[in-house]
């Protein structure tokens, strides 16, 4: 049933492919079908694939999605099927990452993406744990201030364990943020690469499954494994068995931001983010950490922007400290709660380290303290940053991370499968 109470709808939910689509569907049917009316993106998209102009790329996407996750494919049929709207519409909400970039020129989306291609989507995160607290802080930005009114907190139970995540109308969970039972939480970010594959996974399927993931491991192989059709960024945190692990993951079509250059779309929010955030460091308490998130000195590329170039929609805390998620509308300094859950109950590891990662449009990490996390969750006291990660700094030119611990502040390292490895 659908939570009417809060500012921010939750439905509650039960089952898995088809039945979870129709389900949901169902239930939010007004919603999804007064998103579909008033995107017309999504109207002149159907009307090029009908006519042959998009049929190819979009018969493409679908193909791959449909190959690498079938029970998404059949949820998104489902979804169809419950709120009564074209499955063509509900395929292509889905693909409208992917739409943002294989759309004609002359199009009307065309135009909008150039209007907003520096914001859209692109979100901000802080990451921070120490002995004042443990949290996990995402604001959810996008291009289009309509889509606030069409986003709802979906809890499903199925087969394959108990999920949250932020939702819009008409796409699978989710493309924003979300947790499940076995003490996975993780967050996203956008990323715009110049090249693109056609043929590669839909980053909504990606997302989907990644909600269903049970460990770390299984999380990086659905993010890694699969061959992405644009770029995209994952903050993932596992709790799982006690143990605690987080990493930030970039992708892209052809692989990875690994050790090598991948051109991207320039991006002046991000750049102009970035260099406030530093401005603003160091912080080690909550309502600094919401303080960045709610920052606009920046009067053309805020941190925070209820109206602007991209707006923010909300921001989630998760407080792993306190086991339990918050979503505030509005200033996140303000802490107006639309949303609030417990997370997994258990024992949680205790771990002394101290430690804060930001990512801006998800293109840099900052530790602030030399002590990280090593192996089995974190290293003790005194061990130095490049004993933790004895591998070959490199350069990338979008993302990097920052090391500002006892060894050089200009060490710069990009994220790597043997950091994932290791964390």
């Amino acid at each position: 049933m659908v939570d009417a109470r809060r500012e921010l709808p939750v439905l509650h939910a039960r089952g898995d492919g088809k039945e979870l689509g129709r389900f949901v569907g169902e239930a939010m049917r007004l919603l999804i079908q007064k998103r579909v009316e008033q995107q017309a993106w999504l109207h002149e998209a159907k009307a090029k694939y009908e006519s042959g102009a998009l049929r190819p790329v979009v018969d493409s996407l679908a193909s791959a999605g449909r190959t690498a996750f079938p029970q998404l494919w059949e949820e998104m049929e489902g979804m169809a099927h419950g709120s009564q709207v074209e499955f063509l519409y509900i395929l292509l909400i889905n693909l409208q990452r992917e739409m943002r970039y294989f759309v004609p020129e002359d199009s009307e989306r065309a135009k909008y993406v150039k209007k907003v291609v520096s914001p859209d989507m692109n979100c901000t995160d802080v990451f921070y744990k120490g002995s004042e607290g443990w949290w996990l802080c995402h604001n959810e930005d996008g291009g289009d201030a309509a889509d606030m009114h069409f986003l709802f907190m979906l809890q499903v139970k199925g087969n394959h364990g108990t999920f949250t995540g932020l939702t819009y109308a008409g796409e699978l969970p989710s493309s924003a943020f979300g947790y499940n039972s076995s003490g996975l939480v993780f967050t996203m970010d956008g990323l715009s690469p110049v090249h693109l594959d056609p043929g590669g996974v839909p980053r909504n399927f990606v997302s989907r499954k990644l909600m269903e993931a049970k460990t770390m491991d299984e999380a990086l192989c659905i993010v890694t494994e699969a061959r992405h059709s644009v770029g995209h960024n994952y903050n993932i945190v596992s709790v799982a068995q006690g143990e605690f692990s987080a990493v930030s993951v970039e992708t892209a079509p052809r692989g990875l931001y690994l050790r090598v250059t991948t051109p991207q779309i320039p991006n002046p929010s991000s750049e102009h983010r970035e260099m406030r955030v530093q401005e603003l460091l160091p912080v080690n308490r909550l309502d600094a950490l919401l303080a960045i998130l709610a920052d606009q000195e920046d009067e053309t590329w805020p941190i925070f922007d209820p109206h602007g170039n991209g707006s923010t929609y909300c921001t989630a805390v998760f407080d792993f400290k306190q086991r339990q998620v918050e979503v505030y509308m509005g200033n996140p300094l303000k802490r107006e709660c639309c949303f609030s859950d417990a997370l997994l109950e258990r024992a949680w590891p205790a771990c002394a380290m101290q430690w804060l990662i930001y990512l801006v449009g998800t293109r840099k990490m900052v530790f602030q303290q030399g002590q990280s996390l090593g192996k089995q969750g974190c290293s003790g006291p005194g061990q130095p940053v490049q004993d933790t990660f004895p591998f070959t700094i490199s350069r990338s030119t979008r993302r990097s991370m920052r090391f500002m611990g006892r060894r050089s502040k200009e060490a710069r390292l990009s994220i790597s499968t043997t950091f994932l490895d290791m964390l």
